[in-house]
């Protein structure tokens, strides 16, 4: 039996990718869509709390990535 990893919530006030959190964006009537895909539990335990340690949603966390991408080109 595996044994689960509960993360603590960030301490600190977490990065933002963008001036206003996207949980404010949703809720001021700013039309959103869903991107799923599908990872293995191990690989999902482990981007959570990669995310969770800089104080990043797993959100938070891809829109960054992509973001840092985009300014690569």
């Amino acid at each position: 039996m595996k044994n689960k990893v509960k993360i603590a919530p960030p301490m600190s006030k977490p990065k933002s990718v963008t001036d206003m959190p996207a949980s404010s964006k949703a809720s001021s009537g700013e039309e959103t869509k869903n991107i799923q895909f599908k990872v293995t539990p191990e690989k999902h335990n482990e981007i959570k709390s990669y995310a969770a340690e800089r104080g990043l949603s797993l959100k938070e966390l891809f829109l960054s990535f992509y973001e840092n991408e985009r300014m690569k080109e």
